[in-house]
């Protein structure tokens, strides 16, 4: 069985590592900026400069070749920041872990908890909720709802030895998934606006529900459609030698605009 130590040492290195996987991912976020806006400044000039050595249509298709270029690059810049974003929240968790070891109340994340009941018998006599409560110490719970259930729990005054052992059964399954829990959390903080906020599961369900009934703007339908139409016809025009060009080209660069 692992001790506390080694649990502790092991969390310690792995925010170890995810400091130095961090800090390669923002060197490597830093370069790709660059290259974004080498890209669009090399890209402008080139086609100001085939613009008049050139005309029209060659500037156009270099401009089109600079877009295309940029928003590739952009995927993957959008990618590293998502991975940067996932490192940190990782890293939070474990340094959540160890703070919680510890006892090291500053870095344990606080409790937005109802106000105490002043007739209950044992709330604030064993600092059962509240700040540095016990309360505070073993909710891990992301969502609003989750943490008002376990407050419940550890207020109850009349506890079920059977429902208490049912309860008991699956945290010892979930006891040994440490992995899976981080993972859990991870996607929970993902899925908040802010990794600060907790998420509040009333709210969750009714975003739920409007989901369900999305429908897509009918107008944009309708110009998406037309945008493409008319693309294919410039194309085909073009490969006809009926019209330059430029104007298939104008027409791909406000399809993707749009």
């Amino acid at each position: 069985m692992i001790t506390k130590h080694e649990r502790l040492q092991a969390l310690e290195n792995q925010i170890l590592r995810l400091n130095r996987r961090v800090n390669n991912l923002n060197q490597r976020s830093n370069r790709l900026s660059w290259v974004r806006l080498a890209i669009f400044l090399g890209g402008l000039f080139l086609s100001i400069v085939i613009f008049f050595l050139a005309g029209w249509p060659w500037a156009l298709v270099t401009g089109a070749i600079t877009l295309l270029a940029f928003s590739i690059v952009a995927y993957f810049h959008r990618q590293v920041e998502r991975s940067i974003t996932r490192h940190k929240i990782w890293q939070q968790i474990k340094a959540t872990h160890v703070a919680r070891i510890k006892l090291d109340w500053a870095n344990i994340p606080s409790i937005s908890s109802k106000s105490p009941v002043t007739d209950h018998p044992f709330e604030t006599d064993l600092d059962i909720t509240g700040e540095r409560s016990l309360h505070q110490l073993i909710t891990t719970a992301i969502s609003y709802e989750g943490r008002q259930r376990v407050q419940e729990w550890l207020l109850n005054t009349s506890p079920n030895l059977q429902t208490i052992g049912e309860r008991q059964a699956l945290l010892q399954e979930l006891a040994p998934l440490s992995r899976f829990r981080d993972k859990l959390t991870m996607k929970s903080l993902l899925a908040s606006t802010n990794v600060a906020e907790h998420l509040e599961g009333k709210r969750l369900l009714n975003w739920l529900k409007q989901q369900d009934t999305y429908h897509q703007s009918r107008s944009t339908v309708i110009v998406a459609i037309a945008l493409s139409v008319l693309t294919i016809t410039l194309l085909l025009l073009n490969i006809f030698s009926r019209i330059g060009p430029q104007y298939w080209i104008i027409a791909v660069i406000l399809s993707i605009g749009w």
